[in-house]
This record gives structure tokens, C-alpha cells and sequence, in this order.
């Protein structure tokens, strides 16, 4: 099952975390209002490591709106019903 995870930066830009469990974690950086975005990865981090970073754990309807502010998709392999 998948998380999305999202952290605002003070410079506008903002992190979104999709993770699989603790097998693999990919991110998006949006910056924002510039319309730019770039995909990387991490290592998984556990929920309260995320929270410790100040992430906020999201819904995947709320991971896609924030994917499209950048023009961003969320790939067709984070489809699966995620974990709220």
C-alpha cells in the first residue's frame, strides 16, 4: 500500500513522498509558482520520521492536486489504493 507524504519549503517549493512500505520511496519536488517539478527518490522513512521532517501525511487526491500544479502526473504504478 502507498503513502504520499507532503512538506512546504519556506522558499514556495514543496516535497511530495510516495512510498511503498519501507521497499522503495519516490519524490517530487514542485517548485512552485514557476511550474517546474523533478522526480528523484529516498530512502523510506518510517511515519514518524516523516513527521519528525515535518511532512504531513495525504490522501492520494491531494498527492494528484499537487502533482498538477506542476504539470505532474503520478505514474500509473502508484494506483493502488494508498493508506490514510
Amino acid at each position: 500500500m502507498y503513502e504520499y507524504w507532503k512538506h512546504e519549503n519556506d522558499d514556495g517549493t514543496a516535497e511530495l513522498h510516495v512510498q511503498d512500505g519501507f521497499e522503495w520511496g519516490n519524490d517530487l519536488t514542485c517548485r512552485r509558482p514557476e511550474g517546474e517539478a523533478e522526480w528523484g527518490s529516498y530512502c523510506p522513512l518510517s511515519g514518524e520520521e516523516h513527521i519528525t521532517h515535518e511532512y504531513v501525511k495525504i490522501d492520494r487526491d491531494e498527492a494528484e492536486t499537487l502533482a498538477e500544479t506542476v504539470n505532474q502526473e503520478l505514474p500509473e504504478e502508484f494506483d493502488e489504493e494508498a493508506t490514510a
